[in-house]
């Protein structure tokens, strides 16, 4: 038997909306608290055990729509670890200081600068990879040794292909227009 579909009712009006606005930031503020004190619970675990799988388990289980970025950050700046970019985890490093006293009073959420919003153009950002890849392999000296590699190869073929279905989708929609 299929589930009922769950019926969502939207807000209606600008001030009904932004009340709930005020509820839905109020809401967000307690869950940015409670792991503030979590993160710190953890910064104070992996200094008492040396023991980081606690930390890469924690920022693992994060919810959808928090941002790790921050926490990772977060971590690097107060607690004794490294990050292994490799295996995208957490090592201990007993020579590094543990600064849970600053940790209390920092907002992890902070601590990691949001670029600037860019919006989305495509088109414009595969010519741009094209070109950049196409310099490079002009820049290329193959009696040094230089070569380009089958993921360049690759990476350039997706692009030029994408540029091609966007401008055939573009000047199908022209012509229906």
């Amino acid at each position: 038997m299929a589930k009922k579909a769950k019926t969502i009712t939207l807000f209606q009006g600008v001030e009904t909306i932004l009340k709930e606005q005020v509820k839905a930031n109020t809401k967000f503020g307690t869950v940015q608290h409670a792991y503030q004190i979590l993160a710190c619970s953890v910064i104070e675990h992996v200094k008492l055990h040396s023991d980081v799988t606690v930390m890469n388990t924690f920022i693992e289980r994060m919810p959808e729509g928090l941002p790790r970025n921050p926490m990772r950050d977060f971590f690097l700046k107060f607690a004794n670890v490294v990050y292994d970019t490799d295996t995208k985890q957490f090592k201990f490093d007993g020579r590094k200081p543990v600064n849970l006293e600053e940790a209390l009073t920092t907002n992890w959420w902070k601590t990691f600068k949001e670029p600037d919003y860019k919006p989305a153009d495509t088109l414009a950002d595969l010519k741009e990879l094209t070109v950049k890849l196409s310099r490079r392999m002009q820049k290329l000296r193959p009696d040094k040794g230089d070569h380009v590699t089958q993921s360049e190869i690759a990476v350039l073929e997706q692009a030029i292909s994408a540029i091609r279905d966007i401008r055939a989708t573009e000047t199908e929609a022209q012509q229906a227009a």
